[in-house]
């Protein structure tokens, strides 16, 4: 028998919006509660990073996450089709792009951490002052420029976009623990330690739940933060290695 329960998904909202249509069409009930809100860099301003010189002058294009192309111009959206340089870091960016019909390579094969990236083809076969565009968003852990660039590599980092930690009533984080979801599906080590601050006072209960996570460094952050559930991995970020990781999870039931 399948598994069926509830499956808490942590992603930002329209990450969590498509994963939990394939969940729920494939018998799951998914539950979206976000802990990580994807904002503009600036309000005010329409914030056109590309052009058609850097396309052009890039030797390698680096999408670093799907939140990328959420804010992202039209106009640079149409030159990122154009380009045959483009690297998706992860089955889920690499699932964004083919949404927006922009084909992509998959720097990812063996790997999506930064470290592992840096270690990887296209990286290790680009010649010391190669161009490299980094399509990401504000903060993080900001790893791979400053490594590229060690290198010898030229890397040109371009923020799309920014994190901001939601605010929840205690009604509605009440409401989430009533649910009792069997798996917590997070994402980043943002959306981890975010949803330990959204629920901080029932930290106890949270972290006795199973979690879902798509990288070792992940695994290893919750363990070190205390989780006390089983910790599930996934192989990436895409639907199918998450279906796949709750495959596994009811086969062991």
């Amino acid at each position: 028998m399948l598994f069926t329960g509830k499956i808490l998904i942590c992603r930002p909202k329209a990450q969590a919006d498509k994963l939990a249509q394939v969940l729920s069409n494939r018998g799951w009930q998914p539950i979206i509660f976000p802990t990580v809100e994807i904002q503009p860099i600036d309000l005010t301003q329409k914030f056109i990073p590309l052009s058609k010189n850097r396309i052009q002058q890039a030797d390698v294009i680096l999408i670093q996450s799907p939140s990328v192309l959420t804010y992202l111009d039209q106009p640079s959206v149409t030159l990122l089709k154009q380009s045959k340089v483009i690297y998706a870091m992860g089955a889920g960016t690499q699932e964004a792009l083919l949404a927006q019909n922009i084909d992509s390579c998959w720097v990812a094969s063996q790997g999506a951490a930064s470290e592992q990236i840096l270690n990887q083809p296209p990286i290790t076969d680009l010649p010391v002052g190669s161009h490299i565009i980094l399509l990401t968003g504000e903060g993080g852990r900001a790893v791979l420029e400053p490594e590229l660039n060690k290198k010898g590599l030229i890397c040109q980092r371009i923020n799309t976009y920014k994190r901001a930690m939601p605010t929840y009533s205690q009604q509605q984080i009440n409401n989430i623990l009533l649910r009792a979801p069997e798996v917590i599906l997070v994402t980043s080590v943002d959306i981890l330690k975010n949803l330990l601050t959204i629920f901080k006072g029932h930290s106890h209960n949270i972290k006795n739940f199973p979690l879902l996570v798509i990288s070792p460094r992940i695994q290893y952050v919750a363990q070190a933060l205390g989780w006390q559930g089983e910790i599930l991995l996934a192989d990436s970020a895409s639907s199918e290695a998450i279906i796949m990781a709750l495959k596994r999870h009811d086969s062991i039931k």
